[in-house]
């Protein structure tokens, strides 16, 4: 094996571990190399022996696994492509809406939270909390959930006066704004981005993902379809109702339908798939029914994994299992 450079180890380590989670195979068992290629779309077996041995891929083989693994070349060469940004304009406008909004209790909450005298009149406790902006100046990666906890405690018409603030729609529904002000922060925060219009190219894994990952689940449910509403009117708000079809027959004439189509009736589009599993059966039937979807969606296949069911005790690793056996199968996997 020849002497490598650090990015040539970065690259090595990251594409063989990502090899072995789409293939549900380690690196060690025979024919390893032959199924890299033939996943890849190779046509020699001995480019993929090259990589192994720490010669760095050519740019049209980035590429190649760009399109067939949906991997960036930076994320397999360790370059850091974050987009997210702190935006202190937006974070002092939520914190300084909580402090005004907050309950009393919900004050004192707060404070014994940061760690601070929770007692005194409801005007001191605030001006503690203004004195202690802690908020504010949460790491990018928590602030999501940290808001969140904000929110939750927030009435209906608070979070309509919070999206006022913030300049986005405040009708309808508790959920509809909750979701529509972590979307907000999703934008302005740089983990979403805007879509300027809507066409067909829109449809696919990498743009339609990162909405899937990023709304929240406000309320849990007892199956899949206690979810299809909220997800329904999310992607409503966000591609357009013309966009978002349920219970979409596969093929014509099929008794198989994928729980969500998004993209154009009749058209190619992204296929969004529930699942809320309590055992091995559940497991193996809903892995099967993949097969079927997988067909017909190509790499535009998405599965929206709900684990509340699922045996605490095992919890854990009957995700991994899961989330391995579908990503074998090239489908894109999100755990809610």
């Amino acid at each position: 094996m020849r002497k490598q450079s650090g990015v040539q180890r970065i690259f090595q380590d990251r594409f063989f571990a990502k090899a072995e989670q789409m293939l549900g195979m380690s690196r060690s068992e025979w024919g390893f190399m032959s199924e890299v290629a033939k996943s890849l779309k190779l046509k020699r077996v001995s480019v993929v022996q090259r990589w192994f041995e720490g010669w760095m891929p050519r740019v049209p083989n980035l590429l190649k696994i760009n399109k067939e693994w949906r991997v960036t070349p930076n994320e397999m060469l360790g370059i850091d492509e974050t987009r997210h940004k702190l935006d202190i304009e937006l974070r002092l406008k939520l914190f300084f809406f909580f402090v005004e909004k907050y309950t009393d209790q919900e004050l004192s909450n707060w404070l014994r939270n940061i760690g601070k005298d929770n007692k005194g009149t409801e005007e001191e406790k605030r001006a503690r909390l203004r004195q202690n902006p802690t908020y504010p100046a949460t790491p990018i990666k928590k602030f999501p959930k940290a808001t969140m906890g904000h929110l939750n405690v927030l009435s209906l018409e608070y979070l309509a006066d919070l999206c006022k603030v913030l300049g986005i729609d405040s009708e309808g529904t508790r959920d509809m704004c909750y979701r529509r002000i972590m979307r907000e922060i999703g934008y302005r925060e740089g983990w979403l981005s805007r879509l300027k219009s809507i066409s067909d190219s829109t449809f696919t894994l990498r743009t339609v993902q990162p909405y899937v990952e990023w709304y929240p689940i406000i309320e849990r449910g007892s199956n899949e379809k206690d979810f299809y509403l909220a997800f329904a009117e999310e992607m409503k708000e966000i591609f357009g109702a013309e966009f978002v079809h349920d219970q979409y027959p596969i093929a014509y004439g099929s008794t198989f339908k994928v729980d969500f189509h998004l993209g154009h009736r009749g058209r190619e589009g992204v296929g969004v798939e529930f699942k809320m599993l309590a055992n091995n059966s559940e497991i193996q039937r809903a892995l099967g029914q993949l097969d079927q979807y997988k067909e017909q969606y190509k790499e535009n296949l998405l599965v929206v994994l709900f684990p509340y069911s699922l045996d605490k005790g095992n919890k854990a690793q009957t995700i991994d299992y899961f989330r391995k056996m579908v990503s074998a199968k090239g489908i894109a996997v999100v755990v809610k």
